[in-house]
């Protein structure tokens, strides 16, 4: 099944390569970051979809909206602790590349 979604920014790493030789495929990382907005329409209260959980205040809940990304490495789909596991860009970065 294919994504009909459009990720917000794409990142790749790649590992260093060997006397000037391009890297293999394995070599490479491509981490997708999709705004966790694109899901807001599977979220109902007490839902335990997501994770972590959303509040249930509007503003609270709107700030996690623009500010949590669900992440795809490499065609999969990052964390297992729910179907919608979301995270900062600074999660994914310290991860990544920290």
């Amino acid at each position: 099944m294919s994504e009909y979604r459009t990720p917000a920014e794409i990142w790749i790493k790649r590992l260093p390569q060997n006397e000037g030789k391009k890297a293999p495929s394995f070599c490479t990382t491509k981490i997708e970051i999709f705004p966790a907005h694109y899901w807001a329409e599977h979220w109902e209260p007490g839902s335990k979809l997501f994770s972590p959980k959303l509040p249930l205040q509007s503003e609270a809940r709107k700030y996690y909206w623009e500010n949590q990304f669900r992440v795809r490495v490499n065609g999969k789909w990052m964390g297992t602790r729910a179907k919608y596991v979301t995270y900062t860009k600074a999660q994914v970065l310290e991860r990544y590349f920290g």
